[in-house]
Formats: C-alpha cells, structure tokens, sequence
C-alpha cells in the first residue's frame, strides 16, 4: 500500500516502514487492525499483541540503508511521492511524525510489554485514494447481503478509509501499532484484508 522512509528530526530515522494489505479476500472479521480494550492515554500494549494482531495486513520494518530495488515486481498500487509538511501540518497523505492530531482525546500508548517505549510514527489522513495501476485487481468488499464482491472503485483504500495512527516501538525490534478511529472515514465498505 505504502512505503515511507522516516526523516531526520523523527523518533525512526534511519528506517523505512512498509504497509502491506490484501486486497483479494475480505472477511468481515479483519477489516480494520485489532484494538486493545483500553485505549486511554498512557496504556501499556500487552507483551505479544504486536506480533499478533496483524490479520490482513503486515507492516515491514528495516534500515532504509539496508534497501534493495526490486526490478520484477509487478506493482497494483501507482507510485506518488507523499506531499512533504512540517510536522504541524498535514499533506494529503498525513503527518510524520511530530505530535498526533487527534479527532476525539489522546489515546497514545505509552509502552508495549510494560517496559519498551512506544512513540508516534505517523498519521493517515482518511478517505486516502491508493489509485490501482491498469490491469490491477480490485478490492474486494462486502455487498449489501454481506458477500465477497470486486469494488467497481479504480482504488484501493486501508483500513475502510478511517483516519488511522501508527506508533513504534524503540527498541533493537521495531514494532508497529495501528490505531484506527471510527466513523472518520467514507461510509462505504471497501476491505483491506491481508498481505498474504
């Protein structure tokens, strides 16, 4: 879906993260990233929920020194470069870094497994349009019976389009937590299920 390699003046500099969903099944089940039960400020993200709760979809973290191009990939998402701000603003994408801009109250987390610190990462704008290359596959999505159905859309879009927040472990580990907020997004159903 999306690659965003964090600049100087971020909590990750030096790494790249990739965002990877399925667009070719859907499940009612894993539209959106598993959230904990306490979403309040300063809450602990329990040891092991990381590295479980992406079903659907999978974030890849590494140095971006470490990056190799890959020549043979057949790509389904059409390359645009992220509209550069100031961390007090937002671009069409979102926003790197900096402090998050919340829709309701604060729900950052504070550590993950009670001890590892976690830090923002970055903020998805909602309704973001991930325009399919020609010839692509379309997302697929619920029908109004609740049924696998192709999108007529000539998009893809991540978790059902919602304002979504991610943080980051810091640690020898990377680890990354995705924050959806309801109701922030289109009305439509389109599902991003998994990577694999």
């Amino acid at each position: 879906m999306f690659q965003v390699a964090f600049p100087s003046g971020t909590d990750w500099v030096g790494k790249t993260l990739s965002c990877f969903a399925c667009m070719k099944c859907v499940d009612e089940r894993f539209l959106i990233p598993e959230m904990l039960d306490n979403h309040s400020r300063g809450c602990n993200i329990p040891d092991g929920f990381l590295t479980t709760y992406d079903k659907n979809f999978a974030f890849l973290v590494f140095f971006t020194s470490d990056a190799i191009m890959i020549e043979d990939y057949e790509e389904e998402v059409a390359f645009f470069a992220l509209e550069t701000v100031s961390e007090s603003t937002h671009g069409d994408f979102g926003k790197i870094g900096g402090i998050p801009d919340w829709l309701l109250e604060d729900e950052s987390p504070a550590t993950y497994a009670s001890t590892t610190p976690m830090v923002f990462l970055l903020e998805l704008m909602p309704c973001i349009q991930f325009i399919k290359v020609e010839g692509a596959r379309p997302q697929m999505e619920l029908d109004i019976f609740g049924n696998p159905s192709p999108s007529p859309l000539g998009y893809y879009q991540l978790f059902l389009g919602n304002t979504t927040y991610l943080f980051g472990t810091m640690g020898y580990d990377p680890l990354v937590y995705a924050r959806r907020i309801k109701g922030s997004g289109l009305f439509n159903v389109i599902k991003s299920p998994d990577p694999f």
